[in-house]
């Protein structure tokens, strides 16, 4: 794969295109800023919310959180794990909205690292190919499927740079425990911790350990 980034979302996770073109403008207006400064490894990281299913995609922050202040949007996973997505001052996030006229400008909301108390959380986030690749051989039904590329991140010391105006929405509807579903994922859940555990041990022997992963 020769191209710098590429634009990987899943079929269920609806993102607003136009937030590519404004994440460019973002990504030029850092790079005018940092020239001839050391550059830290990061990633920069859109906050997922579900909504009821009779309702839309919010195409914009000020629609979205209205929608959540009606009780009709959540964070992603509110009900089925909330420390999954639980990142820092999130309910700030949700009080700063742009300003009058800037509503297109994307910039960042708070940088911060993956680590404790926060070492569940699954973060989405725009990055390179340069970053460690997810693990295919974790399953989404067995759960903490990205919890060892996010502890790998972690042990590379990278920054979390949250966007402050832009998000996805994940489809269909917002989602509750079914104890009839944990009994259909308890064959996958014991294979991703498997796999989940002798990974960990293969990164902590490559990277060494750091404070807080």
């Amino acid at each position: 794969m020769d191209a710098k980034t590429c634009r990987i979302t899943t079929i269920e996770k609806i993102v607003d295109f136009s937030s590519f073109s404004r994440f460019l403008d973002l990504v030029s207006r850092l790079a005018e800023k940092e020239i001839g400064k050391v550059i830290p490894r990061r990633v920069f990281t859109l906050p997922i919310f579900e909504i009821k299913k009779e309702f839309p995609a919010p195409k914009t922050k000020e629609e979205l959180v209205k929608r959540v202040k009606e009780g009709h949007a959540i964070f992603f996973h509110k009900w089925v794990c909330d420390a999954c997505q639980n990142f820092p001052r999130r309910d700030q996030w949700l009080k700063t909205l742009p300003e009058k006229g800037k509503e297109d400008i994307l910039g960042v909301f708070q940088t911060t690292k993956r680590q404790m108390p926060r070492t569940a959380w699954e973060p989405i986030y725009i990055g390179t190919n340069e970053e460690p690749l997810y693990d295919e051989r974790l399953t989404w039904e067995g759960k903490r499927d990205k919890m060892s590329q996010m502890f790998e991140l972690c042990l590379l010391d990278y920054d979390f740079c949250i966007l402050d105006n832009a998000f996805l929405v994940h489809s269909p509807g917002i989602k509750t425990l079914s104890s009839v579903d944990q009994r259909r994922r308890a064959p996958f859940m014991y294979k991703n911790n498997a796999v989940h555990n002798k990974l960990l041990a293969q990164m902590k022997k490559k990277y060494g350990p750091r404070k807080g992963c």
